[in-house]
């Protein structure tokens, strides 16, 4: 994958030790990664995972406010793992921990000192699959545009809202329980003849989505 994939991909870090903090910051910078927030508390992780949508999160167990296995299962109520990686790393790598950090939600398990090579190749295989969960979210789009068009009898209606799935699948990275709401807004919106059902399911779930991804860019020009 290349650096521009990796560019596009928004990384929380959850880590009380600087050196360690530091250590993984620069090497995924140094790859290419686009967005890294640090943060060395557990309750800040917490706020942090609410406001702001990441891609992947790595958690260490031992986080002073709350630990590790609390901040992956608060991450993990509002994020599907097909939308968020959670890597949870422990300089205790038991049997008992790596058990309680799944059951939490985590996707992955490092013992420390974490292997930067084996992190990097699962962040890259992640962004891999969400690509590919994005072109088939919009390819799933088009065809329900087509669809109704075709119901409506409106010629170039497809082409009206490409842009617009373009966007919620390809800015948003939409995928998994996203796409599964999209669907779900297009099926409550229902089909009335006169009414542009696709659209309007649309934007009952996806504008929200779409708006958030576009306060998170510009936040992270500001921040730059």
């Amino acid at each position: 994958m290349s650096c521009s994939s990796l560019q596009d991909i928004r990384i929380l870090i959850a880590e009380d030790d600087p050196n360690s903090a530091k250590l993984l910051t620069d090497f995924l910078r140094v790859k290419g990664v686009g967005c890294i927030r640090h943060v060395s508390d557990g309750i800040e992780a917490i706020d942090l995972a609410e406001k702001e949508h990441f891609d992947v999160a790595i958690v260490d167990l031992r986080l002073p406010g709350e630990n590790g296995f609390m901040v992956t299962e608060c991450i993990r109520k509002t994020a599907a793992p097909s939308a968020t990686a959670i890597v949870v790393v422990s300089a205790f790598a038991d049997k008992q921990n790596q058990l309680r950090a799944f059951e939490s939600g985590a996707s992955a398990f490092f013992s420390k000192p974490v292997d930067l090579k084996e992190l990097l190749l699962m962040i890259r295989n992640f962004a891999v699959q969400k690509q590919t969960s994005a072109s088939q979210a919009l390819h799933t789009l088009e065809q329900l545009n087509r669809m109704g068009e075709a119901k409506l009898g409106r010629v170039g209606h497809a082409r009206r809202t490409q842009q617009l799935c373009q966007e919620l699948a390809g800015v948003a990275g939409i995928g998994g329980a996203e796409l599964e709401l999209l669907l779900q807004a297009i099926e409550a919106a229902g089909y009335r003849p006169g009414e542009d059902f696709i659209a309007r399911g649309i934007a009952q779930r996806g504008g929200a989505i779409v708006q958030r991804a576009g306060d998170e860019r510009v936040a992270d020009r500001q921040r730059r």
